[in-house]
């Protein structure tokens, strides 16, 4: 099958070297054969390298394919692809560097169109057919955009990077990782309506849990010598209690369960956290492989599936681990540069 496929695309190689004025597609063969459930794995790629790409892992977790984006849409990616947001039968890969936004169709992977003009976009979402917002790094102002015109219609003005975006039981919550807040943010008047300040630095995750309670993950700043730790707080923005990790080491990627009852998340390796403990656990949940370094992490909400991204060098194509809910190891893939984020479809 390999053999067949790399011999149909040197073809497809020599045909647009002959035709060049029309485009050459990838058939759609390739995501069918991954099958209609997948594991999206957002491959960073390096900084002004412009070689940011999709994963594709299949569901039962038995092959990979790289370089997805590229290959359906005889187009590059860009650079330094961020995140990945749902809605409906779309798919919105935010690449940061780049300061755009691609739009895809979430089952043949098939380009729709690209929002521009962005600053240094970080996440997305959507909240109707054709309103969404986007954070950013360096503008200090959410976005908001058309996703059927692709127009940028507005701007929340704000005091800082602003990161994760989500909405929970019909609220809007917003991070601003460089002023340490979490806000809500009204979507009918278009306005950040509340804001708490979260006590630990560097925020750069959250969730809600079984009980509507949020939990913030905090990286920490050990160039300050300021540690991080995870941050409980109400529906309503109210502090319910402050965890801090016992030292430097950064913390990242705070998932749930699908049931809300538990807490996974980087530091010092993979950990994992009843929502009614009161301390860090000091015991990783998965063995670390000898040399590695996870990067990146998602849990499969329905299987409880782990997977957990080794960047290696940050240069070469990075590894994914996939372990069972339990704990247990049980594949091994090569990625693209930097895989950085994993999405379930």
């Amino acid at each position: 099958m390999k053999i067949k496929f790399l011999i149909f695309v040197l073809a497809l190689g020599l045909f647009s070297a002959c035709e060049k004025d029309e485009p050459v597609y990838i058939p759609n063969s390739i995501i069918s054969e991954l099958g209609d459930e997948k594991v999206w794995v957002v491959n960073e790629g390096g900084f002004q390298n412009g070689n940011a790409s999709l994963s594709i892992i299949t569901k039962d977790s038995e092959a990979i394919q790289n370089n997805v984006f590229d290959q359906i849409n005889n187009k590059k990616l860009g650079d330094i692809f961020q995140s990945v947001a749902f809605y409906g039968e779309s798919a919105f890969l935010v690449i940061n560097n780049s300061g755009k936004i691609e739009k895809v169709n979430r089952f043949n992977l098939e380009a729709e169109g690209t929002i521009e003009g962005l600053t240094s976009p970080r996440y997305f979402l959507a909240v109707s057919e054709s309103k969404a917002y986007v954070t950013d790094l360096f503008e200090k102002a959410i976005s908001i955009v058309n996703t059927q015109t692709f127009e940028i219609t507005g701007k929340l003005k704000t005091s800082g990077w602003t990161e994760t975006i989500k909405m929970f039981q019909g609220k809007i919550y917003v991070l601003n990782a460089s002023k340490s807040m979490i806000y809500t943010l009204d979507a009918v008047n278009d306005v950040l309506s509340d804001s708490t300040e979260i006590g630990l630095p560097n925020p750069n995750s959250f969730e809600m849990d079984v009980d509507g309670n949020i939990w913030v993950l905090c990286g920490g700043e050990s160039w300050n010598n300021l540690n991080g730790g995870l941050v409980k707080l109400d529906g309503n923005l109210k502090k319910l209690a402050t965890i801090p990790f016992s030292n430097l080491s950064s913390g990242s990627h705070l998932v749930k369960t699908l049931d809300g009852d538990s807490l996974y998340f980087l530091y010092e390796g993979l950990k994992k956290m009843g929502v009614n403990q009161t301390s860090i656990p000091s015991i990783n949940y998965v063995e670390t492989p000898t040399g590695v370094n996870f990067y990146s992490l998602g849990i499969q909400p329905i299987t409880g599936t782990i997977f957990l991204g080794d960047a290696v060098d940050f240069v070469q194509n990075g590894k994914v681990y996939q372990y069972s809910a339990s704990g247990i190891l049980k594949n091994e893939f090569e990625s693209g540069i930097n895989p950085g984020r994993f999405y379930f479809d």
